[in-house]
């Protein structure tokens, strides 16, 4: 996973030296606060808190942990719409002059 060490990096910083049976879920709040004194998005910080849940429950599997805290993911913002498919891509396209088509071509391209 390429975002991982970037989880992995936030979710370190604030947890690291802490015993992992003192992982509760005031704790968790409290990373969570953190995370948004940071400016970090609620997606973000869900995302970052569904590793900490995996690497617990992995913890629980190994006989590390005697009982899983509870982690309340936050409220995120709706996925972005109003995204072209590419056939309503090629048809405002061909409106432009040609000029833009292309500008508009490379644009899309990235």
């Amino acid at each position: 996973m390429e975002e991982a060490p970037y989880r992995l990096k936030h979710l370190d910083g604030f947890f690291a030296y802490q015993r992992i049976a003192t992982i509760n879920p005031a704790k968790i709040t409290a990373y969570v606060v953190n995370r948004q004194k940071d400016g970090a998005a609620n997606a973000t910080i869900n995302r970052e808190l569904e590793t900490l849940g995996k690497m617990l429950k992995l913890a629980y599997e190994n006989n590390k942990l005697m009982r899983l805290p509870i982690i309340h993911k936050l409220a995120a913002n709706p996925p972005r719409q109003g995204f072209f498919e590419p056939d309503q891509f090629d048809a405002v396209r061909r409106l432009l002059r040609p000029d833009h088509q292309l500008a508009v071509s490379i644009a899309h391209a990235f």
